[in-house]
């Protein structure tokens, strides 16, 4: 065989095995289409393999375009991620029946898809589930590499969203090698290499009647119940990794956005330091015993939550059993996500909700008020386990910076408030203010 045969063979016998590769996925996409006769969500047609990749690829805030779609499909709609459906859930009443009403139902993580399985690997709390899960939620750092650490909390929640490519073609990976995504799950192992060197010292210093912290409370649930398989290492640094997160980012995200509001609104920031110069006099620190004496402090920053929400869709969902949300079947394995930030702007629930006012929030005896529709943290099975952490470390922090600093806008113009949805979070776009001491 000469030269010239032996390439066109090869080519030939290449192309015939990739087109081949091509009707097989087509096939088992047609096969899967037809498999089960469900009354499904609307949604825009999905094409072959890619599913509706090319429709939110080049969204970069997720629930404005998750908006847009609400427009044409509905309350409740669905997409295709590679093979997976996945549905979007805009209205509160159905928000509040997935995550609540039917939370048992739809507490399931879709623990198969590409960018979680990497990053969590069906470890910690917040993408686990199972018994693990729940024993896990039972029993729920000043160093030259803190900065670092909290530098890729901030690349990871930029980077990690439920519809990169990579979730919709997984063999992409091997194309995008140095992509965002690669990057945050390398960036995983530097966070698991420095969690694991804390547990160790820990254990070295470990003392059932000192607790210290988090992996000392860990490590006595081990002591109590060594032979728990919950009680892995692999659990108990992912678990460590979650809390963390939930502190950092997050929570510094949320305080940014309270600074903002406070230069923006100066009267009701004078209002707040007001009230905390009645329980302080503002010669001590704030507490958390004197949270019960600042209604409108709590007020303001549950205002602030409200409108400025730091995550707009909540983390997907899955379900564990066959179900039935707004009329259209849920298959089991279906993923879900609520948009939240749509419950905190339902004018049904909320008079003139885009207006920032505190007062909304105090009764009559100057008691606070709740509302079905506020969920900053989600609800039901699924809510954040980090919620009383945030709220305690808001609290704190945004009392005792009010005490000692008034916050103002950087110059004479008009201050705008606007955010965009980076990864995860919802950040502010511009966070230019100053502090002035008083």
């Amino acid at each position: 065989m000469d030269i010239s045969t032996f390439y066109f063979t090869e080519n030939v016998n290449i192309q015939t095995l990739l087109f081949g590769l091509v009707i097989l996925l087509i096939i088992q996409w047609l096969v899967a289409r037809s498999k089960y006769n469900y009354n499904l969500p609307p949604g825009p047609i999905a094409f072959p393999i890619i599913g509706n990749l090319p429709q939110i690829i080049s969204s970069t805030d997720l629930y404005l375009k998750i908006g847009d779609l609400r427009k044409q499909y509905g309350d409740i709609f669905r997409l295709k991620v590679g093979s997976d459906n996945f549905v979007f859930v805009c209205k509160t009443e159905l928000i509040l029946e997935g995550l609540v009403k039917k939370g048992e139902q739809l507490k399931g993580i879709c623990n198969w898809v590409y960018i979680f399985d990497k990053v969590f690997q069906r470890k910690g709390v917040s993408f686990n589930s199972g018994k693990e899960w729940k024993d896990l939620r039972r029993i729920a750092f000043g160093e030259p590499e803190i900065m670092e650490i909290l530098e890729n909390f901030k690349f990871f929640f930029k980077h990690v969203s439920a519809v990169i490519p990579e979730n919709f073609i997984p063999f992409l990976r091997f194309l995008r090698w140095n992509s965002p995504i690669e990057n945050v799950i390398k960036k995983r192992q530097e966070l698991r290499s420095y969690v694991k060197t804390k547990i160790i010292k820990h254990k070295e210093t470990f003392n059932a009647e000192n607790i210290r912290d988090f992996i000392d409370i860990f490590l006595l649930s081990l002591e109590k119940e060594p032979n728990q398989e919950s009680l892995s290492e692999a659990n108990m640094v992912q678990t460590v990794i979650d809390i963390f997160a939930a502190g950092t980012d997050t929570i510094g995200t949320l305080l940014i956005w309270t600074f903002l509001f406070m230069a923006k609104y100066p009267d009701i920031q004078n209002k707040c330091r007001e009230e905390i110069k009645q329980v302080t006099n503002l010669n001590r620190p704030v507490t958390m015993e004197d949270k019960q004496h600042m209604t409108y402090v709590a007020a303001t920053l549950l205002e602030i939550h409200r409108i400025a929400i730091v995550s707009p869709i909540s983390p997907p969902h899955a379900a564990e059993v066959d179900t039935i949300l707004g009329g259209y079947d849920i298959p089991k394995n279906t993923v879900v996500s609520y948009m939240l930030i749509n419950a905190h702007f339902d004018p049904n629930y909320w008079d003139n909700p885009k207006e920032f006012r505190p007062e909304r929030w105090i009764g009559e005896n100057n008691e606070l008020k709740k509302n079905d529709a506020f969920m900053p943290f989600s609800l039901g099975p699924r809510v954040c386990p980090a919620l009383a952490l945030a709220n305690t470390e808001t609290f704190i922090t945004f009392t005792n910076i009010l005490e000692k600093f008034q916050l103002v806008k950087p110059d004479e113009s008009p201050m705008t408030i606007d955010g965009r949805q980076s990864g995860i979070t919802h950040v502010p776009v511009n966070d230019n203010i100053r502090a002035i001491p008083l």
